[in-house]
């Protein structure tokens, strides 16, 4: 249970992203406020890594470059969770740091969709979903035991099969 704080299992943030993942953070943390909404830290981090399995699965192209990696408490981009961790459990205001990115119209569609279908979904229930045996985050953990990356291969196929069946089985 508390394998998380040794030493070990910490793997070094690689700060050489260009930005996309803040953007894309950014731009769903937008279109949620203008629905008259707000997002915790755990809801944005949660819609930044399903738009991308969404991107992965439906355009075959990743939404951002970022390594998605499998914590102990979840996948997680880790741009975008060292931007806003000091929020903690407040709505997130803003995405420090995120760059100002031209979306395509794909981008823009997926992250509109992520963003209006599961940014009503507190933290914890989206948080959850992502626990379920035969999910990416559960596969990579099963066999790494590590904050080991999740592959976009496993999110294409995991998130092909949501596209399929129309919804989350867990949400």
């Amino acid at each position: 249970m508390w394998k998380f704080w040794k030493r070990k299992n910490w793997r070094k943030y690689d700060d050489t992203h260009d930005g996309k993942a803040l953007a894309v953070a950014q731009y769903m943390l937008r279109r949620r406020q203008e629905a008259g909404a707000g997002l915790t830290l755990l809801q944005l981090t949660k819609l930044t890594y399903v738009a991308h399995g969404h991107m992965l699965a439906r355009y075959m192209r990743p939404l951002y470059d970022e390594e998605i990696q499998a914590w102990p408490l979840g996948p997680m981009v880790p741009s975008v969770y060292y931007a806003v961790r000091h929020f903690r459990g407040r709505f997130i205001d803003a995405v420090p740091g995120a760059p100002t990115m031209a979306f395509d119209a794909q981008e823009r569609e997926i992250m509109d969709m992520v963003a209006d279908l599961y940014g009503c979904v507190d933290g914890l229930s989206l948080s959850s979903a992502m626990h379920h045996p035969g999910t990416p985050w559960r596969t990579t953990r099963d066999r790494d035991d590590e904050n080991g990356p999740i592959s976009n291969d496993l999110l294409a196929n995991f998130y092909r099969e949501i596209l399929r069946k129309g919804a989350h089985h867990a949400l």
